[in-house]
C-alpha cells in the first residue's frame, strides 16, 4: 500500500488499511509506504488479522516519512491467529515542526518480532510511540524502539504497556539515541508490564546512549503484578475478585488506548475484554 498525501492538505476521516491474511502454511510480505508532504496531515489505521486455524508467516515492512509542518497518526492492529508468526521492521523519518504518533497493538500470532525506529530530522519536531500488548498461552512477544535524535530541539516520547498470563512471555526494548548536534533534546521512555501469574514472564530493557550536553532525557520501568491493596478496596466496596481483576487491568491498558484516536477505542477495549475472558 501506497499512501501519498500532498502540500497542505488534511484529511479529517482515518484512512483504513485491512490484510487478511488466508491459508496455512502461508507467507505474506505485506509492505506500507506513507509520504506526509509539506504542512500535509492525515490519520492511518492498519489492522492484520486471520482466521483463528490458520497459519501464517507474514514479514511486514513500513516506512513512515513526514515533511516538515506535517502529521502522521499511524495505528497498527495485529491480530493473526495463534499458529503464525509476525514480523515487522518500521522506519520513520520526521521533519521540522512535524509530528508523527504511532501506535503498536499486539494481540495475535505465537511468535511477534518488531523493530521501530523513528529518527527526529527537523528541529522542533515531536515523535510519540505508544504500544499495547498481551501475551497468553505460550506466546512470545518482542518489541523493539528507537528514539533518534538527530536534530537539535525536538521531543520524543514511548508509552508502551503490556500483560503476560499463562505461560505468555514479553520482552521490550526501548533506546533513545541523541546524536552530537541534537542538543536540547527532550526525551522521556516509559515501559510497564502486569505478570498476571507465575508462568508468565515480562522483560523490560530501557536504554540511553547520548552523545552530547544540554538534553533532557529519562525512562522508567515496572514490572509487577496487580495491587493487593487495589485489589481489597474493590472488593470492600462490593466487586467480585474476578470484577476486580479485570476493572484493574482495563484501567491499565486505557491509560494508552485513551489516548488514540477515538475510532480504535472500543475496538481495543473489547478485545482485550475477549482476551480476559
Amino acid at each position: 500500500v501506497f499512501l501519498y498525501v500532498p502540500k497542505f492538505v488534511e484529511i479529517s476521516e482515518p484512512f483504513v488499511l485491512t490484510f487478511n491474511e488466508a491459508g496455512n502454511g502461508v507467507f505474506s510480505a505485506p509492505h506500507v509506504v506513507v509520504v506526509m508532504e509539506t504542512g500535509a496531515r492525515a490519520i492511518v489505521v492498519q489492522r492484520i488479522r486471520s482466521d483463528e486455524e490458520e497459519e501464517i508467516l507474514c514479514n511486514e515492512g513500513a516506512d513512515f516519512r513526514v515533511a516538515d509542518a506535517g502529521s502522521l497518526e499511524f495505528i497498527r492492529i495485529e491480530d493473526l491467529s495463534y499458529k503464525s508468526r509476525f514480523f515487522n521492521h518500521s522506519r520513520a523519518t520526521v521533519g521540522k515542526d512535524s509530528a508523527f504518533k504511532h501506535l503498536e497493538v499486539v494481540f495475535g500470532s505465537k511468535l511477534y518480532k518488531s523493530r521501530l525506529e523513528a529518527v527526529l530530522e527537523g528541529s522542533g519536531g515531536d515523535l510519540d510511540l505508544n504500544g499495547i500488548y498481551f501475551a497468553h498461552k505460550k506466546q512470545h512477544i518482542d518489541i523493539s524502539t528507537i528514539q533518534r535524535h538527530a536534530a537539535p530541539n525536538a521531543n520524543s516520547r514511548s508509552f508502551y504497556k503490556g500483560a503476560a498470563r499463562q505461560k505468555g512471555r514479553t520482552v521490550y526494548r526501548g533506546l533513545i539515541e541523541v546524536d552530537r548536534n541534537a542538543t536540547q533534546t527532550d526525551a522521556y521512555l516509559t515501559n510497564k508490564n502486569l505478570v498476571m501469574n507465575d508462568g508468565a514472564r515480562s522483560d523490560s530493557i530501557p536504554m540511553l546512549k547520548i552523545n552530547t550536553n544540554d538534553v533532557k532525557c529519562s525512562h522508567g520501568s515496572t514490572t509487577g503484578k496487580l495491587d493487593d491493596e487495589q485489589l481489597f478496596y474493590l472488593m470492600s466496596r462490593g466487586f467480585s475478585r474476578n470484577e476486580a481483576e479485570r476493572t484493574l487491568i482495563m484501567a491499565f491498558f486505557d491509560d494508552v488506548i485513551l489516548q488514540q484516536h477515538p475510532s480504535v477505542h472500543e475496538e481495543l477495549q473489547a478485545t482485550i475484554q475477549e482476551r480476559l475472558d
